[in-house]
C-alpha cells in the first residue's frame, strides 16, 4: 500500500508536465491547420511569438501589449485552475 502511495505522488509532477506539453502541442498543431485559420487569434502559440515584433521597424507596441495581455490572462486562468485542483486534492487527503 505504501509503495502505491509513493508511486501516485511521483506521477503527479510527471502528469502535470505531460498535460502542459500536450496542450502546447495540440495548440501548435491546430494553429498550423488551415481549417482553423479563422480561430488563429484564439491560439496561445500565435501570441507567444510576439517578442519577434521587437525587430520590426516601427515596433507595434499596441499589438505586443494585446498579445501580452492575452498571455497574462491565460497564465492567470491556468494558475487558478491549477490552484483549485491542488487545493481540492490536498483537502481530500
Amino acid at each position: 500500500v505504501a509503495d502505491s502511495a509513493v508511486a501516485d505522488e511521483a506521477e503527479k509532477p510527471a502528469s502535470a508536465t505531460i498535460v502542459s506539453l500536450a496542450i502546447l502541442f495540440v495548440d501548435r498543431i491546430l494553429d498550423f491547420w488551415p481549417t482553423f485559420a479563422p480561430f488563429k487569434g484564439w491560439f496561445m502559440t500565435s501570441h507567444m511569438v510576439t517578442w519577434l515584433n521587437v525587430f520590426r521597424s516601427p515596433v507595434p507596441y499596441g499589438k505586443m501589449a494585446e498579445d501580452f495581455l492575452f498571455l497574462f490572462g491565460l497564465n492567470a486562468t491556468f494558475i487558478l485552475v491549477g490552484c483549485t485542483i491542488f487545493l481540492r486534492r490536498d483537502l481530500k487527503s
